[in-house]
């Protein structure tokens, strides 16, 4: 059994906003929109005898809030489900 503590970068920030478990990859993606002048990011935590976290994903506009918003499916027919992120106020269009 394993239990954690997840902190937020900052104190507003908002991790855990948007949070996604891939069974397959036993990992717990969580988002965190608020950071960085809202610019946001994203965490993986790979979940094992211990639980290791990385920044994945930085989003790289000021108040767009990336990660606002997440959903893994198999995008393009690869048979892998892959993350799809949303960011909520971006001026950049897909």
């Amino acid at each position: 059994e394993l239990l954690a503590l997840l902190r937020g970068s900052e104190s507003a920030s908002r991790l855990g906003s948007s949070l996604l478990w891939d069974s397959n990859e036993k990992s717990l993606w969580a988002s965190e929109p608020f950071t960085y002048w809202e610019s946001g990011q994203i965490f993986k935590y790979s979940i094992g005898s211990s639980l290791v976290s990385e920044v994945c994903l930085v989003g790289r506009e000021r108040q767009a809030r990336f990660g606002n918003k997440m959903i893994k499916f198999d995008f393009n027919g690869d048979g892998k489900n892959d993350l799809v992120v949303n960011s909520e106020h971006s001026s950049y269009a897909a």
